[in-house]
């Protein structure tokens, strides 16, 4: 049972819990009104006059309780599927950070890097320009992350071929993360949680989308978006921030054009 299957079952079940409830309370006025000389006797007699006199109203009640119990069990149902989703969807964001940090934690020296390019560029009229820039780098090591932005202001991408298998996986593995998160938003109630998963790796896939990797741009606007949650939704960027989503797609934009250069 999904959100929506869930919301039009309390809708119906409650709609006839009020209902029968409602129903009960009238014909038990009706029938004090109506038998205005009742005396209240609490003898065995006394009560099974009483029952017999409000069996309608006590049925309706009895009804209304089975409703209830209906929609208990629903619940239950519900709030355990529920729950099972989210911690394979955590498990999975879980999962693609691990995968994540092993990839980044992956270091090349700035002379493997020269080696790598050499190879796969051989053609290239600025090779000897690369190779100097990488030569003139202060860092002893650098990971892919570290890596992606100077390639791209190099103008190597990856259909050049350069690190090609590490880049591809960062997308794969960050294309899960994205997919499992936008799911899992739509399920939590815990904002701060999915707030907080949606900001770390928003800068890499920019930068692998500058790269020209196969990274889905709506797939990090969805997070840039969930980054700045500020109320429950619909997959609706009005509903997320409000006003203020065209504002916050407008900054996107420009954190696009800016992380670029």
């Amino acid at each position: 049972m999904n959100k929506n299957a869930m919301k039009a079952t309390n809708l119906i079940l409650w709609g006839c819990i009020v209902l029968l409830n409602t129903f009960a309370f009238s014909s038990s006025v009706l029938i004090a009104f109506s038998e205005k000389n009742l005396v209240w006797d609490f003898t065995s007699n006394g009560f099974s006059f009483f029952l017999e006199l409000y069996s309608f109203p006590v049925k309706l009640i009895s009804a209304a309780l089975a409703v209830f119990s209906i929609w208990a069990v629903a619940y239950n149902i519900y709030r355990t599927r529920l729950a099972f989703v989210q911690g394979q969807l955590v498990n999975e964001l879980c999962r693609c950070e691990d995968e994540l940090k092993n990839i980044l934690s992956q270091k090349m020296t700035p002379q493997e890097v020269i080696v790598m390019l050499q190879n796969k560029l051989a053609q290239r009229s600025n090779l000897d320009y690369i190779c100097v820039y990488f030569n003139q780098c202060a860092n002893a090591e650098l990971s892919i992350d570290e890596l992606v932005p100077h390639f791209t202001k190099l103008g190597i991408s990856e259909a050049d071929g350069v690190y090609r298998t590490m880049t591809q996986n960062l997308t794969l593995r960050l294309t899960r993360y994205s997919l499992a998160l936008l799911e899992l938003s739509e399920m939590s109630e815990d904002r701060m949680f999915v707030k907080y998963y949606a900001n770390k790796y928003i800068p890499l896939m920019i930068d692998l989308y500058h790269y020209k990797a196969e990274m889905d741009i709506n797939l990090v606007h969805i997070c840039f978006q969930l980054s700045s949650v500020q109320a429950k939704f619909d997959f609706d960027f009005s509903k997320i921030n409000g006003s203020d989503h065209v504002e916050i797609a407008n900054k996107f934009q420009q954190l696009l054009k800016t992380q670029k250069i």
